[in-house]
This record gives structure tokens, C-alpha cells and sequence, in this order.
């Protein structure tokens, strides 16, 4: 990836053929032949390539075990029954049933605790790469943004040039004229049909440019939730639950209501985790989405003819 990543650049550091200045004039139509063809050759293949480098970044993402860690450690701690705990009548203590039920929630939230943690872990180790993804990104933006300047400089000069030519091949004085400058007409509407692709293709790399921003955000909101997440499991609920069973006879109390306060919070710090990592998952999704699609759009510009450049 790096080696692609240094070749962008170096391609990206070539210089178009250059329109000339002036009055538009019918050889307008063979320097932008020459474009067009610059663009195909060059930039787009490399444009190809960043966009199958996302791809693959993207596919290799996965937050459905992180998400289902979350849900479960949600459920797990949703079901603790603190009444269990409660002496019945003039018990110094719960029932043995009520005791050993207790402690099996205790251990089911222990256990979902290290797949949440183990989970957390995973991911912000892999945010933790993300320089090389950022490169690639920002590479991307540049040649969707070149292409995008290539065809907003060719598109409207094409078009004022085929209203000229189609009013001259109108007032032409002879059919040998009239079927030069139709010829050349033709050439022209030829290279507008592929900048109008270029412009779409342009559009879709917007689409994936603006979803990618909005992914960078969610992904950086996201992390910041598991980092406070992860400092909470390690001196929140499960330390008060295991000093309360840790206690003779169960005694409530104190200890029982900062337990319960601690479920109180956890449930929020989950809740609030499971609904960023969803976000990014359908963040993901749309961005592979986009992606697919403007891969489709690359390989039919990429099969459509390349002109020559023309000799100087």
C-alpha cells in the first residue's frame, strides 16, 4: 500500500497537455482529445487503484463482534436481580437458590466484561493504524477534485464550440465544408459523451469523499466512547458486584445501592457504545456502497477509447 501510495503521488505530479489560450477555434477539439486521452491513461487507473485500496480497508473492517460483545454485556447487566438479595422474613440472609442465582448473573456479567473488553481492545488497536487509510483518502479527494477541474474546463468550451460549428456547418458554402466541420462535430460530441462520464464518475467520488469525512467523525466520537468505557469496566460494576457477594450474609445497604448505581451508569455507557458502533457499521455500509458503485462507473470510462495525443 505504501508503494502504491508513493507512485500516486508521483503520477499526480505530471501536468496535463495544456488547453491554449484565446478564441475557441476547431482545433479546440483535437486539444481536448489530447486531454481526455491524458486523463484516461493517467488519472484514472490511479484513481481505480486508491479506490480499491478504500475497498479493501473497508470490507477488512468488522464491528459486528464488537457490537454483539456490547448488546450482550447490556442484557447481561440488565438482568442482574438485586432483590435476590433480600433476606426473606427474618432471615439473616437470602435463600441459597436466590444466593446461587446471583451469583450466576455475577458470572455471566464477568464473562461479557472480557468479551467487551477484548472486543474494545481489538478496535481502537486498528483505529490505532489508520494513517496509511488516511493517506489513501486524501489522495483520492485530489484526483476526484483534478477530474472534476478537467471537466469543468473542457465541458463548456465543448459545448460553445458545437453550437459554433453546428451554426457554420449550417451557412457552409459547399458539401465538401459542410461535411468537414460535421465530421469534426462529431468528434467533439464524442469527447463530451466521455467528459459527461468523467462528471459522473466525478459526482460518485464526491458521494464517497463526503461519507468518508462523516465516517472519520463517527469513528473518532467512537473511540472516544470505548476509551471512557473501557477506564468504567475496569473500576465500575463488576467491582461492586463482587465486593457485595464478597460480603457475610449478603448485607445490603451502602454496597448494594453503589452497585446499583454503578448498573445505572454502565447501562448508559453501553447503550450509548452500541448506538455509535451501529452508526459506524451503516457508516460502513454506505461507504462500500458508494464504493461498488464507482467502481462500476471507472471500469465503463476506463473501457471507452483512448485518443492518441496529438504530435506537436
Amino acid at each position: 500500500m505504501k508503494a502504491t501510495h508513493a507512485h500516486v503521488k508521483s503520477i499526480s505530479a505530471v501536468r496535463p497537455p495544456e488547453l491554449p489560450a484565446g478564441p475557441l477555434s476547431p482545433s479546440f477539439v483535437l486539444e481536448a482529445q489530447a486531454r481526455l486521452s491524458w486523463m484516461t491513461a493517467k488519472q484514472l487507473p490511479h484513481l481505480a487503484q486508491l479506490r480499491e485500496a478504500m475497498e479493501q480497508r473497508s470490507a477488512a473492517w468488522q464491528g459486528a463482534a464488537l457490537e454483539r460483545a456490547l448488546s450482550d454485556h447490556l442484557a447481561a447487566v440488565a438482568a442482574l436481580r438485586f432483590e435476590l438479595l433480600i433476606s426473606p422474613g427474618l432471615r439473616a440472609g437470602p435463600l441459597d437458590r436466590d444466593e446461587a442465582a446471583f451469583r450466576l448473573q455475577v458470572a455471566v456479567v464477568s464473562s461479557c466484561t472480557e468479551s467487551t473488553w477484548a472486543e474494545t481492545k481489538r478496535f481502537l488497536e486498528c483505529s490505532g493504524h489508520s494513517d496509511e487509510a488516511a493517506d489513501t483518502f486524501s489522495d483520492f479527494i485530489l484526483e476526484v477534485r483534478s477530474v472534476q477541474r478537467g471537466v469543468a474546463e473542457l465541458l463548456p468550451q465543448l459545448e460553445q464550440l458545437m453550437q459554433e460549428l453546428q451554426a457554420r456547418e449550417a451557412a457552409a458554402g459547399s458539401e465538401i465544408g459542410r461535411q468537414a466541420l460535421a465530421e469534426l462535430r462529431l468528434k467533439a460530441a464524442t469527447v463530451m459523451e466521455r467528459l459527461q462520464q468523467l462528471r459522473v464518475l466525478h459526482d460518485a467520488g464526491y458521494q464517497v469523499q463526503k461519507i468518508g469525512y462523516r465516517l472519520g467523525d463517527e469513528s473518532a466520537a467512537c473511540r472516544g466512547t470505548l476509551r471512557k468505557l473501557g477506564q468504567a469496566l475496569s473500576h465500575g460494576l463488576l467491582e461492586r458486584l463482587r465486593g457485595l457477594i464478597a460480603l457475610e450474609h449478603f448485607a445490603p445497604g451502602e454496597e448494594m445501592r453503589a452497585a446499583q448505581q454503578a448498573r445505572s451508569e454502565l447501562q448508559v455507557q453501553l447503550a450509548e457504545a452500541i448506538d455509535q458502533v451501529t452508526r459506524l457499521q451503516e457508516g460502513q455500509r454506505a461507504l462500500a456502497n458508494a464504493l461498488a458503485g464507482m467502481g462500476a462507473l471507472l471500469a465503463v470510462a476506463a473501457s471507452g477509447s483512448v485518443w492518441p495525443s496529438r504530435e506537436p
